[in-house]
């Protein structure tokens, strides 16, 4: 996003493990990138920007290129705390208490807002394949959604409770099924509403391009000439010291540091080299949105996550290959799951000022 040359961006959970490596990886690709990047850890937050200016000083001693990296301190475990992050980007750029679970607000609520509340300033960005918004988390790994309760307000049984019962739950204060289940509708919501997003975004351009051939940069106004695309991604096992630093009860710590780190760390991804991989589909023009199924860039895109080649929503693994239980999702489309969740963010974000659902 930004309205001039140089290249902007947002990065949330990147203060430490896979988004602090991609983090890194994009201040390597962009030397004169504004960077912003939203956490809780300031002492990490000063170390990592420590980390960037160094990546960007010419090696010799010598000056720092035109970039600038900003840390915003705020708990997105609080959808008005993300609603300031969104104002504060916004007011830097030049633009002028919850019933949500915390893990869900994490994993999608925070994420959905910011997307959206950012959209206009994405939109106006003159980079050639148009602006890019990358979540990582997990598809692929679609599971149950429960369309009747989507804030997962209820406990829900699941098959991990046969190997988890109650009587384990309580005495060690970890609830796997569950976990699981938020993870599942996450992953889900994600990718049907990052769907919804590319749908309108795709109408918005063929919109613009059909009351306006002589006057092509009518979509610079509030609306890139590319248009912004919206990236789902799954990082792979990676090996990171989070659950060592983070704020994570003691036996889910235990658990993630002894038993299964030591597991996955022979078949382990480097997070230097996931971070590199999803910073560079920022460019990647195979992960752009084209002006129609049919449209001059279709040829060169993916497929997207809705099985529409270059529909500007895609979900993929770490290294780009496409990444998507097809079947799971079309069924949840047929029962109107994509509409039925719009609804249900309107309602939520209802409130919050800055967020005005079109």
């Amino acid at each position: 996003m930004g309205n001039d040359q140089c290249p902007v961006a947002l990065f949330t959970g990147a203060t430490a493990g896979i988004g602090e490596a991609i983090l890194k990886a994009y201040a390597k690709q962009h030397r004169d990138a504004r960077i912003y990047f939203v956490g809780r850890n300031e002492a990490s937050a000063r170390k990592i920007i420590e980390d960037v200016r160094e990546i960007w000083t010419d090696g010799q001693g010598g000056v720092e290129n035109e970039g600038a990296i900003t840390f915003i301190k705020a708990d997105l475990t609080l959808l008005r705390n993300v609603q300031s992050v969104v104002e504060e980007v916004k007011r830097r750029e030049g633009e002028t208490s919850e019933h949500h679970d915390a893990p869900l607000v994490l994993t999608f609520y925070s994420r959905a807002y910011l997307t959206y509340g950012l959209l206009p300033l994405l939109r106006s960005s003159k980079t050639p394949n148009g602006a890019r918004v990358i979540s990582i988390l997990a598809p692929g790994e679609e599971g149950p959604l429960y369309l009747e309760d989507l804030d997962l307000k209820d406990r829900h049984p699941t098959v991990i409770d046969w190997i988890f019962p109650e009587w384990l739950r309580r005495l060690t204060g970890l609830d796997p099924g569950y976990m699981m289940l938020r993870i599942s509708h996450s992953v889900i919501m994600t990718t049907l509403f990052f769907e919804e997003l590319a749908r309108r975004e795709r109408e918005r351009i063929q919109e613009a391009h059909s009351t306006t051939e002589t006057a092509p940069d009518v979509l610079g106004h509030g609306g890139g000439k590319a248009g912004v695309s919206f990236l789902h991604v799954y990082p792979g096992l990676v090996k990171t010291k989070e659950f060592e630093r983070g704020d994570f009860p003691a036996a889910l710590k235990f658990f993630f540091t002894w038993i299964m780190l030591p597991l996955i760390t022979p078949i382990a991804v480097a997070a230097e080299k996931v971070g590199e991989s999803v910073a560079s589909m920022a460019k990647d023009k195979r992960f752009g949105l084209s002006r129609s199924a049919e449209g001059e860039q279709a040829g060169a895109a993916e497929l997207g996550s809705d099985r529409v080649r270059g529909s500007g929503s895609y979900c993929l693994s770490w290294d780009g290959r496409r990444m998507v239980k097809d079947n799971v999702l079309e069924a949840l489309r047929k029962k109107g799951a994509s509409e039925l969740l719009w609804e249900h963010l309107v309602e939520g974000f209802g409130g919050l000022d800055a967020m005005t659902v079109e």
